[in-house]
């Protein structure tokens, strides 16, 4: 029979270390310091939460903007290198362990979303219709799983 100890070290052995980068050097990092550092530290949690600790996750802090708008958050992945990167506009960020749910599930979700995007490439409705159905299906899974982990 196998003692729980050497399970227990066994299981310390082979789990992944946990791999998250912070990128400090934007004018947000400066400014706002001690809510960014509030951030990653729930996101931090959340990403062995989430079952991404084998994955690396880099975090910013900077002003998202485009032609639609200002940003609160945004992701994007590489999910064949288990790589992500997660902005958050610090100043608009209000609930930030919601936020930082919602970006990861977007980690989960890429490798599909871009597969369905190539299908509608050439359907600029059916690409607005799929961006909004992903944003309502990661909304209502971050508001379901905040309840758990926040």
């Amino acid at each position: 029979m196998i003692s729980p100890t050497y399970l227990t070290l066994l299981s310390l052995i082979l789990a992944p270390p946990q791999k998250l980068a912070v990128d400090s050097s934007t004018a947000q990092w400066t400014m706002h310091q001690l809510r960014a550092d509030s951030v990653i530290n729930i996101v931090r949690r959340l990403q062995g939460a989430l079952d991404l600790d084998r994955w690396t996750l880099t975090v910013r802090f900077d002003s998202l903007a485009d032609d639609e708008g200002e940003w609160e958050a945004w992701t994007e992945a590489a999910p064949e290198y288990r790589e992500a990167e997660i902005a958050f506009n610090l100043p608009l960020v209000l609930a930030a362990c919601n936020t930082a749910i919602h970006e990861l599930l977007h980690v989960h979700l890429w490798a599909y979303t871009a597969i369905a995007e190539e299908f509608v490439e050439n359907n600029e409705f059916a690409a607005r219709h799929l961006r909004k159905e992903e944003e309502l299906l990661v909304t209502t899974l971050a508001a379901a799983l905040e309840k758990q982990l926040c």
